[in-house]
Order: C-alpha cells, then sequence, then structure tokens
C-alpha cells in the first residue's frame, strides 16, 4: 500500500511538472491578418490542395470524371487559372468504378502520385504514362489505407506517401478495435507498406456511460525523417525518427491550457451522431483541427477550437461553429512559441507556402483561398 502511494505521489508530480512547465514557459505574443481570393470554377471541380516549386505555387482541383487536374498559379497576389493536365489514359483504363474518388500528391509538376480506396499509381504526366501501379493488399497483412485526418503529401526525403492505415486482419490479438497501429509509409518502389510504431494513446470503446477519449482520425505531419502526430481530443502528441527507430511522447499545452472539470455522458449512452460520441469522451477544453509542419520557416502549426460546445441530455447547445479557433505555434522540438486565436472560424484546411498559411473554403462553383499571416518572436 505505502509503495502505491508513494507512485500515485511521483506520477502526480511528474504531471503537475509538465503543466507547471508548460505555464511558466513565457510564450510570444503572435499577432496574425488575413486576406483572401475568390476564384470561379467548375461546379463538377474536386477540391484538392497546393503545390509549390520554383517556378511558384499552385492550387489544384480535379474534375470528378477524372480527365484532367486543373492548375491556378499565384500571380500579383492572386490565383489565376494556369492550365490543366491530363491523366494518363493508361491509369484512367484501370478504374473499374468510373465515378471512384481520386486523391493526388504532387512530387513534380510533372509527376504525380494518384491514390483511391484501391490502387496507388505513380504517373507521368509529361510522356502521358503510369509508371508504377498497385493494389492496396499487402502480402500477410490485410489493411485499408485512407485518406483521412492527415492531408496525401508526398515525403521526398523518405521517398514514400505516408497514409492511414486500419487494421483489419488482427483482431482476435487487439483488446480493443482500435488498439493498432494507424500509419504506415506506402514505397512507391516497392509497392509495400511500411507500418510505422504509432497507437492511440488511449483507446476505450464507448460502451454504456464509458468516455471514448481517442476515436477520431489522428493528425499527422513530417519534418524529413521525422514524423509527428496529434489527436483532436488530447494534447498528447507523438514523435517517430525514422532513421534512428526512435520514438517520444509530449504532452504538448499552451498557456491557455485548461482540463474540462467534468466530462458529462448524460443522454449520450447511445450518441445520435459522430460528433457527439466524440464530445462525450473529449476531456480538454480545447479541440485540436490540424497539425502541420512549415518547412519554410522550420515550425510547427497546431490549429484548434478554443472552447468546447456545451451540451446537455437532449444534445448540443452549440456548436463548434460558434466556437473561437486559432493556432498555436511550435518550433522545430516542439515547444510553444505562442498562440493567438480569432472569433469566426475560417477553414480547418490549412496548407503552409512560402508566403504564407493557405486555406480553403468552398461552395458551389466558387473558390475562397484564405492567406494567414502570422507575426511572433522565436
Amino acid at each position: 500500500m505505502q509503495k502505491n502511494n508513494i507512485i500515485k505521489k511521483l506520477s502526480f508530480f511528474c504531471l503537475a511538472s509538465i503543466v507547471l512547465y508548460a505555464c511558466s514557459h513565457k510564450e510570444s505574443k503572435v499577432t496574425y491578418s488575413f486576406t483572401q481570393d475568390t476564384l470561379n470554377v467548375s461546379r463538377n471541380l474536386q477540391i484538392e490542395g497546393f503545390y509549390e516549386d520554383k517556378s511558384g505555387i499552385y492550387f489544384y482541383g480535379k474534375t470528378f470524371d477524372k480527365d484532367s487536374v486543373f492548375l491556378y498559379k499565384k500571380n500579383n497576389g492572386q490565383f489565376v487559372f494556369h492550365s490543366f493536365l491530363k491523366l494518363p489514359s493508361a491509369y484512367l483504363d484501370t478504374l473499374k468504378n468510373k465515378y471512384e474518388p481520386i486523391d493526388l500528391a504532387f512530387i513534380t509538376l510533372d509527376s504525380l502520385i494518384a491514390f483511391t480506396s484501391q490502387s496507388i499509381a505513380l504517373l507521368d504526366l509529361k510522356n502521358d504514362s503510369m509508371l508504377r501501379y498497385f493494389l492496396h493488399s499487402q502480402d500477410g497483412d490485410t489493411c485499408y489505407l485512407v485518406n483521412r485526418g492527415c492531408k496525401l503529401k508526398w515525403n521526398a526525403e523518405r521517398k514514400a506517401l505516408p497514409i492511414m492505415i486500419i487494421r483489419v486482419n488482427d483482431k482476435s490479438n487487439r483488446k480493443w478495435n482500435w488498439d493498432s497501429e494507424f500509419l504506415g509509409e506506402f514505397s512507391i518502389e516497392t509497392g509495400k507498406v511500411k507500418i510505422l510504431p504509432f497507437k492511440f494513446p488511449y483507446v476505450e470503446e464507448y460502451y454504456g456511460t464509458k468516455n471514448y477519449y481517442s476515436f477520431c482520425d489522428p493528425m499527422i505531419t513530417f519534418k524529413g525523417e521525422k514524423y509527428v502526430v496529434g489527436f483532436m481530443n488530447t494534447p498528447v502528441t507523438f514523435t517517430y525518427d525514422a532513421s534512428k527507430n526512435k520514438m517520444d511522447s509530449f504532452f504538448i499545452v499552451n498557456s491557455n491550457y485548461k482540463p474540462l472539470s467534468e466530462v458529462d455522458t448524460v443522454g449520450l449512452t447511445n450518441p445520435s451522431n459522430y460528433i457527439n460520441f466524440i464530445i462525450a469522451g473529449s476531456t480538454y477544453e480545447f479541440y485540436f483541427e490540424h497539425l502541420v509542419y512549415d518547412e519554410y520557416k522550420d515550425v510547427f502549426y497546431r490549429f484548434f477550437l478554443k472552447e468546447m460546445p456545451k451540451k446537455n441530455k437532449d444534445g448540443l447547445l452549440n456548436t463548434f461553429k460558434e466556437k473561437p479557433s486559432g493556432v498555436t505555434i511550435l518550433d522545430k522540438n516542439l515547444n510553444v512559441i505562442g498562440d493567438t486565436y480569432w472569433m469566426r472560424r475560417r477553414t480547418n484546411n490549412w496548407f503552409p507556402s512560402s508566403k504564407g498559411l493557405l486555406g480553403i473554403n468552398y461552395s458551389e462553383d466558387k473558390v475562397i483561398i484564405i492567406k494567414l499571416l502570422l507575426e511572433y518572436e522565436k
């Protein structure tokens, strides 16, 4: 009994030290400004994201019939139509379902990765050819590869595509449905998925009145050999150095951090929707939306909603749209530099560029590209 009390005291001391250190660390004042550009686009354009190289910054989208990728280039502060790139006919012939969604990740403007629920292909747009083509099924390890929770982006240093994994072949070895690795690297050279040793920080199935902590997609980003993973409803953050095969964990909070005093699950034992499902198990006042590395400034951004929605036995009293949103800036070692927030949610899709953070909002035939500039001292 005495030994258990000592362990409890030491655990409490360690946790308190972490929180006190995070709160006592002097954070920089962060200021922000927004500008935006509106594009008129085709109604059947599937919005993808941004790509940047030495020639400029490009916004791109793809038609739902899969024939072409539309490029818009930033010119004099605005995005204007630049060109369209036709996907190789050899690749289009492989698609059994004409309307199957395709996600894209540029390697260069002439070559890209095309990703569907069943296949991954390396395409040479300049020479109208398909260089490599793989199905998702892996030898000795069955899994689903999905593009949820992380925007597809080619890791040039690793020569791999990071993809979220849902394992389906090891259920008999797991205590919980999601107690398994969830991130892999797809090598376009070998056609294999290397499964990385990330697991959810806390998993408990939602049965009866039990809290459900980590049923949410991981937020995945990387800096070369180092992968960084966060979650929507916990400050726990993991890193993995693939070159050293070394994994670390961090409890990252800013000066505004505040745990919820009570978790109310009354009336939510059988949640009616996914949002209620997650909120019922949330134990933190912040709801984290996006984690991304900025190679141009060598910092990480963690976007958040500042307050959790309130709820009672009848459900939500207010929504995420009514909450202040903002960003915490972290240095390359994941130390908090500072944070700021604004009262109106702009978007939860942010992409770093050499000219600032770019975000996307769209409806029908219009795309609004938002530029966010942040000023602070390291």
